[in-house]
């Protein structure tokens, strides 16, 4: 693990969930997970990031180097495998880290400005969301939006935690394939949540706020890989929302972000060149 490991800095911005070890193509691992790209995206972004999570301890995280980050060691990080066809994505989970709870988290770094949920695999507990006071809390709740068979082959799942966990949080950002598409469910869950943004792949993102729906669309751009840029919109949208109370214009940032990070692979795509002047 090739990352400081450290609870004694104050933070600016805080995300809590796993990294991943991202199996691509050629048989090659790359670091990816929320708290991955988030964290680098608000490090670009001028804001004091951090990060807790769980990985093996042999995890290579030099990509992250300059955040501080705490983790709770477990014999195997979490392990993706994303292949892309004609029909989208198809995924596979093969290695699962350790759960993670507010026990995880150093009493510092509790009371962080902005803190970012982003469970990929149901590591957190939904309780956590209350164990913040005072703070802008955000969510990416596409971990609890999945299953897995016994092949690791990933599914869609009902959260059946939605409606008690959505009104406690600050603003909410998932992808419309986390819920397959169903603009039923997006439409409810809005009804509750102070701000929820859609991303929608090359066609943008839909923001929802005060009764309202705004669609944004996104630039043209050459899609290299697209692993990654929801997370880097959620966290472009969560900082610009804390610091504007904006939320249309949060989103075209987040997009502007998200769109110039997916003509590289992994994390090289979160660059500040996709900072808006």
């Amino acid at each position: 693990m090739e990352a400081p490991l450290t609870n004694n800095t104050r933070i600016d911005y805080l995300t809590i969930g796993h990294v991943s070890e991202d199996l691509v193509s050629d048989s090659r691992y790359i670091l990816g997970g929320t708290v991955s790209y988030s964290a680098q995206t608000a490090k670009i972004l001028q804001l004091k990031a951090g990060i807790v999570t769980s990985a093996s301890p042999n995890a290579d995280l030099s990509e992250l180097r300059g955040i501080p980050i705490v983790c709770r060691p477990a014999s195997r990080s979490t392990t993706f495998e994303n292949r892309y066809g004609k029909s989208g994505r198809t995924q596979y989970i093969h290695h699962l880290a350790r759960n993670l709870s507010i026990r995880d988290v150093p009493k510092l770094w509790q009371s962080t400005p902005i803190i970012h949920l982003g469970p990929i695999a149901r590591e957190i507990d939904a309780n956590m969301v209350s164990s913040f006071e005072g703070s802008f809390v955000c969510l990416t709740p596409q971990g609890w939006l999945r299953e897995w068979d016994e092949n690791g082959l990933i599914s869609r799942s009902e959260w059946k935690g939605a409606f008690s966990v959505l009104p406690r949080v600050n603003a909410v950002v998932l992808s419309i394939e986390d819920v397959a598409g169903d603009w039923g469910y997006l439409e409810k869950w809005a009804e509750c949540t102070r701000v929820l943004a859609v991303t929608l792949g090359e066609k943008g993102a839909t923001v929802f706020h005060n009764g309202i729906r705004v669609q944004l669309e996104a630039p043209k751009v050459k899609v290299v890989d697209p692993t990654g840029a929801g997370d880097v919109f959620a966290s472009a949208f969560f900082i610009r929302l804390f610091q504007s109370n904006n939320p249309v214009s949060s989103g075209r940032f987040a997009v502007s972000m998200a769109s110039s990070s997916v003509e590289h692979h992994g994390m090289r795509g979160v660059t500040d060149r996709s900072i808006e002047q």
